[in-house]
């Protein structure tokens, strides 16, 4: 009788939106169904408990009701999007993710109508449900997922190390740019160099010629002065004739 009422509180739960309790008991009673077949997925579908819905929806996607219908199914019979797009991101394969994020963009931004989004949406919950009925879809170790336009994406181990070679290669183009950046730095300077010598030789020249041009000035006027100071001969007399 205990146990039954620990499973009443834990549909209760996933009715009323009580996450912390969801989220504290889901490896124990997770995947629990009513007499009726209902989970407290399904529970929280009818009842529009969307953060329900997050906590349970990877433990309890794959456990339909007592008539066959996955909680994918039952949400989009009740035109219950948010839930439908939670649930849908939950398959592994990226290119099932972008199909899906795409159509959210459109349902969020009221450029599709409800005709063309329920039509759309089908196709998606058909081959989502139809990989759960032959086995084929298998989601790996998750245990909530937070919404539809999350960051954090579930990866296959495919997609795993194609993300890892992608981020080596991103690291690589990375060090080569700085050292591409480290390069042009040093020809820059090497650049700068001859031209800072050419000034520095140049200025020596100059100072050089500055100061032999000045002693040639000293020289020349000490010549002159010398020249000045030497004592001008006396014009010699002339003799008349008979002085000779």
């Amino acid at each position: 009788m205990e146990g039954h009422e620990v499973v009443g509180d834990w549909f209760d739960a996933a009715t009323a939106g009580n996450t912390e309790y969801l989220e504290e008991n889901i490896d124990l009673l997770g995947g629990s169904t009513t007499e009726t077949g209902c989970s407290g997925l399904i529970r929280a579908i009818y009842a529009h408990k969307l953060a329900s819905v997050e906590v349970l929806a990877a433990c309890e996607y794959k456990i339909p009701d007592i008539s066959s219908k996955y909680p994918l199914e039952i949400a989009l019979k009740l035109y219950y999007y948010d839930a439908c797009f939670i649930l849908l991101m939950l398959h592994p394969e990226k290119s099932f993710e972008n199909r899906v994020k795409a159509l959210k963009g459109r349902y969020i931004s009221e450029s599709i109508t409800k005709k063309e989004l329920n039509i759309q949406l089908g196709e998606l919950v058909s081959e989502f449900v139809a990989g759960i009925r032959d086995g084929t879809l298998s989601l790996g170790c998750v245990s909530r997922v937070s919404s539809v336009d999350s960051e954090d994406v579930h990866l296959t181990p495919k997609e795993h190390t194609m993300q890892s070679l992608y981020l080596d290669d991103a690291e690589n183009d990375s060090v080569k740019e700085n050292t591409d950046e480290q390069d042009a730095s040093k020809q820059s300077t090497d650049d700068k160099c001859p031209a800072e010598e050419n000034d520095i030789s140049s200025s020596k020249e100059e100072e050089e010629k500055e100061l032999v041009d000045s002693e040639y000035d000293v020289k020349n006027s000490d010549e002159e002065k010398t020249e000045e100071d030497k004592p001008i001969p006396s014009p010699r007399k002339a003799r008349c004739c008979r002085c000779l």
